[in-house]
């Protein structure tokens, strides 16, 4: 059909621009060259309108999900750094106030670490409800596209549980931190 248009174009010498235009309109559009789409239906421009602003903010959540999780990973492993260099020379006999301070920086950083995962359960939170209403706007937004509904399945797993892990993680390690200082406290006695 193209290879026909382009022998008529150069017979005719290229210059007789209403033929060409005739020519079109009787071959109807190929296939091969992109349509143009229809306009949205109002409905379905106001739907999309009210994806964009409802995308970004779940996309600023996430973003303040993760940073907030970075923050407190810094400072439990800043904690946990400060507190290793001497665990390995307390003992029972080591000085009372020493152990003591310990006891409150492991009370500190379990405390740190409740705060971790009120943290992660609040952002994980407002991540779904954000998710639930990216999902209803999306039938109307964009009809059988599917980019929330139908999300891929990972199993049982989610990536939020690594923050869950790491923060419960942390949690043990102070927990354990100060069980062994109490003991050490009880026995200085």
């Amino acid at each position: 059909m193209i290879l026909g248009c382009l022998i008529t174009l150069s017979a005719a010498g290229g210059r007789d621009g209403p033929n060409i235009a005739m020519m079109w309109a009787h071959m109807g559009s190929p296939a091969h060259l992109p349509q143009v789409p229809p306009q949205p239906s109002p409905q379905q421009d106001l739907a999309v309108r009210q994806y964009a602003p409802i995308l970004a903010y779940m996309a600023t959540e996430c973003s303040m999900f993760w940073s907030r999780s970075q923050l407190f990973l810094v400072a439990n492993s800043a904690l946990i750094g400060f507190a290793a260099k001497d665990i390995t020379t307390l003992d029972k006999h080591s000085d009372l106030a020493k152990l003591s301070l310990y006891l409150v920086l492991s009370i500190l950083g379990l405390l740190l670490c409740a705060l971790w995962l009120v943290t992660i359960n609040l952002g994980s939170k407002w991540m779904n409800w954000w998710i639930s209403k990216l999902t209803q706007l999306e039938p109307d937004a964009y009809g059988t596209i599917t980019l929330w509904s139908e999300r891929p399945r990972m199993g049982r797993l989610k990536v939020r549980y690594v923050a869950y892990g790491t923060a419960g993680l942390f949690t043990s390690i102070w927990a354990a931190l100060f069980a062994y200082l109490l003991i050490l406290i009880t026995h200085h006695y």
